[in-house]
């Protein structure tokens, strides 16, 4: 997101929300030393958490995307996106649908099944307008040694 405010005159306020305090608080810190932090805001609080209508044109997003049964069994919980990855991803494009969010740029990893996605994202209405595939090394997520 830096890059893209610094490489457009974007005028307007990004806000970023990030449940990890911490990374919330280091985010704050490089977006401070680019002199964005009147253009980017990190809230250390869940994005599904916030009450009302979305006041926003556009949701961009690189939700938790690990498939595995269990959160506890990642080495990584926090990028826990459900059974097939996509959980988080779709729940996002549910909330965003909701909250009156006409536009999501989504990551999706090709593991997470991106197909379930696609049709979900169809079935609230949006539309895809592009697709890029970039290719990535699954590796094992659950301790298990299971990839679900």
């Amino acid at each position: 997101m830096i890059v893209a405010i610094l490489n457009s005159d974007f005028r307007g306020v990004v806000h970023g929300y990030e449940m990890n305090r911490i990374a919330a608080a280091k985010a704050a810190k490089v977006i401070a030393q680019f002199g964005l932090a009147g253009h980017y805001v990190v809230h250390a609080e869940c994005f599904f958490e916030k009450s009302g209508r979305l006041d926003v044109e556009y949701a961009i997003a690189n939700p938790p995307y690990l498939p595995c049964r269990d959160r506890d069994s990642l080495l990584l919980p926090g990028l826990w996106g459900g059974p097939e990855g996509n959980t988080v991803s779709k729940g996002l494009l549910t909330h965003a649908h909701d909250k009156g969010c006409p536009n999501v740029l989504l990551e999706v990893a090709s593991y997470s099944n991106p197909t379930a996605v696609v049709e979900h994202a169809g079935r609230l209405g949006f539309k895809l307008v592009d697709l890029q595939i970039s290719k990535m090394t699954a590796r094992r997520s659950c301790r298990s040694g299971s990839k679900r």
